[in-house]
């Protein structure tokens, strides 16, 4: 009897045991946790992670973001940062991504110039890109082999402003040239476009001509320009030239290819 007794003791010691000691576990992680959740997201972030970009560094990213060394996980509002760096017009998107419990992570898309339209301001040159939606955006980066825009009736042209819709087809076009052949796409030194009020079935709203790096010849082409398209026209201009024929206007607007 005394003996069973002794055992009974001993496990209730041991239970008791065990019960203090999970207490105490369950103690530890609720205060991790609570440190967790509730202190270190308002402690400065400890990683702030922004892709690299060629137009700005990382310091004046965060600067223009409105970031400092004392933004944390709850005293940073999400839209107003993404907002901050979608005034750049270079910026196509930004998506930003808050880690607990301090960590944040900023994603930029740079927009990709298909051309640019150099506008005379201030006794000097200014570069404006255009993309293939046809945004209008200022960039320090100045890209090699994108062709100049020259204009005319379309109006003024600044940073931020959207070019007519009418237009997304042909700069489509050229993204797809660049992106699928950029040595083709590097021939076009610069691109003419006439805007024309009101247009016509055939050529909608404007008219688009082409000057090349290798002939002095001036080609006039529809507002669907592609790759192959590209090709048959470098292929005819040196099928003239090896005739010694170098016309003024090689005009391919129409199925039937003509020059003058």
């Amino acid at each position: 009897m005394q003996t069973q007794t002794a055992v009974g003791s001993a496990g209730a010691l041991r239970t008791e045991k065990l019960l203090k000691i999970l207490i105490i576990l369950a103690l530890s992680v609720a205060g991790a946790f609570i440190l967790w959740i509730a202190v270190a997201p308002f402690t400065p972030f400890r990683e702030i992670d922004v892709n690299s970009i060629e137009e700005m560094s990382r310091e004046q990213i965060l600067e223009i973001a409105g970031l400092s060394k004392r933004s944390s996980f709850w005293t940073t509002k999400v839209r107003s940062v993404a907002s901050n760096i979608m005034s750049l017009s270079f910026v196509k998107t930004v998506t930003i991504q808050r880690r607990l419990p301090n960590r944040l992570e900023i994603n930029i898309k740079t927009r990709e110039p298909v051309g640019v339209f150099l506008i005379f301001f201030e006794n000097q040159y200014t570069p404006f890109f255009v993309d293939a939606s046809g945004f209008i955006f200022e960039s320090v980066r100045a890209p090699e082999g994108i062709p100049v825009v020259s204009h005319t009736g379309m109006g003024t042209i600044t940073a931020g402003i959207r070019l007519s819709p009418s237009l997304n087809r042909f700069l489509s076009g050229l993204e797809t040239i660049k992106a699928s052949n950029p040595e083709l796409f590097a021939l076009i030194s610069e691109i003419e476009i006439r805007w024309i009020p009101g247009g016509d079935q055939n050529y909608k709203d404007y008219d688009v001509a082409l000057h090349l790096n290798n002939t002095t010849t001036v080609v006039r082409v529809k507002p669907n320009l592609d790759v192959s398209e590209l090709k048959t026209m470098v292929l005819k201009l040196n099928a003239l030239k090896r005739n010694g024929v170098t016309p003024n206007t090689l005009d391919m607007r129409s199925n039937v290819t003509a020059y003058y």
